[in-house]
């Protein structure tokens, strides 16, 4: 005891000597492990399964993509005023009230053709009178009553509705009577016992759906219309369509015949 008393300051230092021996052993024993510690974290790390990314929704681009193929079309004539003035109207009698925008389609594009009906010219050979040809007929396009039905009396070369040009077999009893039309360059043979015929023009009965579906019937040429405030006039009637025109313009609007 008294050594370590008079030298424990070497024995201290011999300690801690020994302690730093050891520790200086034991320290690649201690690095070794930690490094092998290392490689296993980072190759767990590296080898670990990792999720997969859930798909990311495209479809409000895919959508945007989408409307930027279609081109934009403008549209100015509805319900705006951008371009278009504030159309007044005045409503059918018996209201006759004048109100502020569309009330409904109406004018002649509203038109709808019920019915054409061909209005026709016929002719029968009916005897002689003295040097002349008796000849009934009707026309039933004509605009006086005196004028649709009556008898003629045809001479050579007399111009009428048709003209007569030729007498075929006895003049007394003509096997066929050779008609020119007022068209010129076309002849008509009438027989006798054997009525003639053409279409002179069509009638039509026309709806106007906007007015409680209000009808004129037997519309003719130049027949007269009242349609929302304004006048129009038939111009023209085939067998397939009307022609309707506006007295303020003179704008014709065009009506198919659906049968």
């Amino acid at each position: 005891m008294d050594f370590i008393k008079k030298n424990y300051e070497k024995v201290l230092l011999a300690v801690v000597l020994l302690l730093l021996t050891v520790g200086a052993c034991m320290l690649p024993f201690y690095l070794g492990s930690k490094r092998e510690e290392l490689d296993r974290k980072r190759v767990s790390r590296l080898n670990t399964k990792v999720k997969e990314l859930p798909p990311v929704d495209l479809s409000v681009y895919e959508a945007a993509a989408k409307r930027a193929q279609t081109p934009v079309r403008w549209q100015y004539t509805r319900d705006h005023n951008l371009v278009n003035p504030t159309r007044w109207q005045r409503t059918p009698a018996p209201e006759s009230k004048l109100i502020k925008g569309e009330i409904k389609r109406q004018g002649p594009e509203t038109l709808e053709v019920v019915e054409i009906r061909p209005l026709y010219f016929r002719m029968s050979y009916e005897g002689l009178s003295g040097s002349q040809y008796v000849l009934s007929f009707t026309n039933e396009a004509a605009v006086k009553a005196i004028q649709q039905k009556g008898q003629h009396f045809a001479k050579r070369d007399e111009k009428w509705e048709l003209t007569l040009r030729d007498v075929q077999g006895a003049p007394e009893k003509p096997s066929a009577l050779i008609f020119e039309l007022p068209e010129g360059n076309q002849m008509v043979t009438l027989v006798p016992g054997k009525p003639y015929e053409r279409i002179e023009a069509y009638e039509c009965d026309l709806r106007y759906p906007p007015e409680k579906d209000k009808i004129f019937r037997k519309q003719r040429r130049d027949s007269s219309l009242q349609l929302a405030g304004e006048k129009y006039k038939i111009v023209a009637i085939t067998a397939s369509n009307v022609v309707v025109s506006a007295e303020q313009n003179n704008k014709k609007t065009t009506i198919n015949y659906k049968p």
